[in-house]
């Protein structure tokens, strides 16, 4: 194993070990759930889960966002995937969305780490998440984007044009693949 290696392993069981840690604690805070600091909180099967796609760099965002109306939920997107639509969301991305460039609160690389200033709990959604952006359907995100998403940082992009919010989504789920 090279240095840099055994460095990233290092690394990303250390943020495990700490993850767990902190999770324990709160556990031990929540006055219900006192005996979940025992063995059986680290041993079942979410957790396990958690700390498996931890050690393996993957992102999980389990959120409880409100589902778009049913007619939103089974539209897939009209428009054709075409180099000149993805460059016209990535504009728009980057820096042309108003109020704020998506950018600001997503990442540049849709990683959901944006502006080291901003802070939203929930965090900003990771769009370079395969296993999150596969539950997300083209009429979930586009419904999100034209509406905003309540109890999170994420308010309306109501100015944008649909075939605007449609590019966008071609261009956020470029992230995950």
């Amino acid at each position: 194993m090279s240095k840099n290696n055994f460095k990233t392993s290092f690394s990303k069981l250390f943020f495990v070990a700490c993850v767990i840690f902190w999770i324990s604690v709160a556990q031990g805070f929540t006055k219900e759930k006192t005996d979940r600091r025992d063995s059986r909180f680290l041993s079942s099967k979410p957790m396990q889960q958690t700390i498996l796609a931890l050690a393996q760099g993957e992102c999980l965002q389990n959120r409880e966002t409100l589902a778009a109306p049913e007619k939103f939920l089974s539209m897939a997107n009209p428009l054709p995937l075409t180099e000149e639509s993805i460059n016209k969301a990535e504009a728009l991305y980057q820096n042309q969305a108003r109020p704020i460039a998506c950018k600001v609160c997503h990442g540049i690389n849709g990683d959901g780490k944006g502006d080291p200033d901003f802070e939203s709990n929930p965090p900003a959604r990771n769009f370079s998440c395969t296993e999150t952006m596969k539950r997300l359907s083209d009429g979930q995100l586009f419904w999100i984007i034209k509406n905003g998403s309540p109890n999170t940082s994420m308010f309306a992009f109501s100015d944008l044009s649909n075939d605007q919010i449609w590019q966008l989504i071609h261009y956020i789920r470029r992230f995950s693949k």
